[in-house]
């Protein structure tokens, strides 16, 4: 049986996923895997790319969609189009390590429904800025969930970074025949862009095993999405995932401080007026407080001084701060 299945759900961004594509090509193993592509109805050249890249990596199985079903039903295509037992889904602006896909192969066994991969944190070249190193460990770790409170042990463990609870997309490796079940038999979710969330933690709350693999498997490319638009959209999104998560699955007291734990350690004053300008843009100000709340994060200083820089109107300035970012990202 194929071991591995490597996913790729894009939309209009031919150029990232040609990029990426050739990053698959130079690896050793690359033969031994499936690389399937959704695409959510794309306007641009990417059909013509994947047709390229088909003639070089026989292993490529493509589909387009008729019309643009979403983020979260077009990821839900890329795993139902799969044929390995393990999937592991690759944002297409994001890349490899070079030499990872032999170290996973090697590290996949039947025992783990999902794993989870540490990376690196890149700028839009894909140049490395930093070790994205979410969880505090020295080693691999595995964790059994036989209920919803065993995960707090793993929590725990996570610095400042939510995404490493199931959330970024390139970091996780999963069963991909629980997935589909759990597609097929789970509540429709949020379609938000986070079902993905919902998903594993439902697989692993069945009395399911994962492991967190602490070398670094793929390159997380910023500012290559919608929210880089609009950074608070990003950060509302976490915030309302984890909202909905606990009335979901849970009311654990301690889950929920961790997590709250987790968005106060990695939230700066500007991340809070991202946050507040957007919520106002959409009109989501009231929805936005019972958010924080719930998570303690009203009571944060740096969250008390963000709304006075709003009330004041200064975050008018952050656009020029963002552009002036981006230029120097340019220069790296």
């Amino acid at each position: 049986m194929l071991k591995l299945s490597i996913g790729i759900p894009t939309y209009n961004r031919c150029d990232y996923l040609d990029r990426l594509l050739s990053l698959l090509f130079e690896e050793e193993k690359i033969s031994e895997v499936e690389i399937v592509i959704s695409d959510n109805a794309s306007e641009d050249s990417t059909e013509s790319i994947v047709k390229k890249w088909q003639k070089k990596l026989l292993n490529i199985n493509y589909v387009k969609n008729k019309k643009n079903i979403g983020f979260d039903r077009n990821l839900e295509n890329t795993i139902k189009n799969a044929n390995g037992e393990y999937i592991w889904i690759l944002g297409d602006d994001d890349g490899i390590v070079h030499g990872s896909l032999s170290k996973l192969l090697d590290s996949i066994n039947t025992e783990e429904d999902v794993l989870i991969l540490n990376g690196f944190f890149c700028n839009s070249n894909l140049e490395i800025l930093r070790n994205r190193n979410g969880v505090e460990v020295q080693e691999n770790v595995e964790f059994k969930v036989e209920k919803i409170e065993d995960l707090v042990s793993y929590v725990k463990l996570i610095k400042n970074d939510i995404s490493f609870l199931f959330a970024f997309i390139s970091g996780l490796v999963i069963n991909r025949k629980k997935w589909v079940d759990t597609i097929s038999k789970e509540m429709e979710f949020n379609r938000t862009g986070y079902d993905h969330v919902f998903i594993v933690i439902s697989i692993l709350s069945k009395g399911g095993k994962f492991k967190y693999l602490k070398d670094n498997y793929y390159l997380a490319a910023e500012s290559m999405n919608e929210h880089a638009k609009e950074p608070g959209k990003h950060f509302l999104l976490d915030v309302e995932c984890f909202y909905k998560f606990f009335n979901f699955y849970t009311q654990n007291q301690i889950l929920r401080e961790e997590i709250g734990r987790i968005f106060k350690n990695s939230s700066t004053v500007i991340k809070f007026v991202n946050l507040i300008s957007y919520s106002k843009k959409i009109n989501n100000q009231q929805q936005l407080d019972e958010y924080l709340n719930y998570f303690f994060l009203e009571k944060e200083k740096k969250y008390k001084l963000a709304r006075l820089i709003c009330f004041f109107k200064l975050d008018k300035f952050l656009p020029i701060a963002r552009k002036i970012k981006r230029m120097k990202e340019k220069k790296i």
